[in-house]
């Protein structure tokens, strides 16, 4: 058996992205691409997406165990991947809009998609919803 995972671009522009995931768990816990860039809308002149900014986010994650919070990552590079957030127990928001958003680490070899990982000491039927905004970069 699997999570029961579904990703959705709810609006996905030329510079903006808005996107949902929601994981319902088997136990097993979760990683995965969880937006990859290269897949998004091209902007007005045709070119793709290479780089997302994080502006905000909503979550609610219905995990027992908080000592292993969900990640959200970086790729930056192959297997490699890099954490700029993590979210813990409960339901709570992030808007960085004044701070500029959060940005990629431009690492060596940076893919620009986004990883997620859920912790494997989640409990069958536990949830992860994440609703988050991005600004779409074309470098």
């Amino acid at each position: 058996m699997a999570d029961s995972v579904t990703t959705r671009n709810i609006f996905d522009g030329g510079r903006k992205l808005v996107h949902s995931y929601v994981n319902i768990s088997d136990g097993s816990g979760h990683s995965a691409v969880m937006i990859d860039v290269g897949n998004l809308t091209t902007n007005a002149e045709g070119k793709t997406c290479n780089r997302v900014i994080l502006k905000k986010l909503w979550f609610n994650n219905g995990l027992a165990a908080a000592a292993s919070p969900v990640q959200l990552q970086w790729n930056v590079g192959g297997s490699a991947n890099e954490t700029f957030l993590t979210l813990g127990q409960g339901s709570d928001s992030y808007d960085f809009t004044s701070a500029g958003g959060i940005d990629n680490s431009e690492a060596s070899n940076v893919s620009g998609d986004i990883f997620i990982v859920v912790p494997s000491n989640i409990v069958n039927g536990e949830s992860v919803t994440i609703i988050s905004e991005w600004v779409k970069r074309y470098v």
